[in-house]
Formats: C-alpha cells, sequence, structure tokens
C-alpha cells in the first residue's frame, strides 16, 4: 500500500510538473504572440512611412517637372522679348533717320 501511495505521489508531482511546463508553454506563446503583433504594427507603421515617402518623391518629381516646363517657357518668353528690343531698336534707328531727313529738309 506504502508503494501505491508514494507512486501517486510521485505520479501527482510529475502531473505537476507537466502543468507547469504547459503553463510556461502557454506564457512564453501568448508573449510571442504579443511580439508578433507588435512587429506587425512597427511593419505597418514602416509601410504607412514609406507610403507617405514615395508620395513626397512623385510631388517633387512633378514639382521638378513643372519647373522645367516653366524655365523653358520663360526662356521662350526672354527670346521673344530680346526680338522685339531689336525690333524696337531698328524702328528706333528708321525713326531717327527719318527726323534727320525732316530737320535736313
Amino acid at each position: 500500500v506504502e508503494l501505491g501511495i508514494t507512486l501517486v505521489q510521485s505520479s501527482g508531482a510529475f502531473f505537476e510538473q507537466i502543468s507547469e511546463s504547459a503553463q510556461s508553454v502557454t506564457n512564453q506563446i501568448k508573449a510571442t504572440s504579443n511580439h508578433s503583433s507588435d512587429i506587425l504594427k512597427n511593419n505597418q507603421t514602416i509601410v504607412q512611412f514609406i507610403n507617405e515617402l514615395s508620395h513626397i518623391a512623385n510631388t517633387y518629381v512633378n514639382s521638378s517637372s513643372n519647373v522645367e516646363t516653366s524655365m523653358k517657357e520663360q526662356e521662350l518668353y526672354v527670346q521673344d522679348i530680346a526680338e522685339l528690343a531689336n525690333s524696337l531698336n531698328w524702328l528706333s534707328q528708321e525713326l531717327q533717320g527719318l527726323i534727320g531727313e525732316f530737320k535736313s529738309k
């Protein structure tokens, strides 16, 4: 009978160890799950930042393209103004020549 009691006590202690081990594994799984959730949240934040950076980069590219187009347009306007200035200079010389002829008569 004593041997049976010892075996039962030994079995009880063994099952207690199994229960503690199972609880430890459960706690580790919960901790791993929490860490995985944190990693997922951090990854989502990183993806959001990357998307925002991509948007900023695209906006910069579009703005740069607009600036380039505007500069080309301004260059054309400057060329037009230079041509008009040359025409006005020619007209001024013609007018001075006509005034000179008028004065001499």
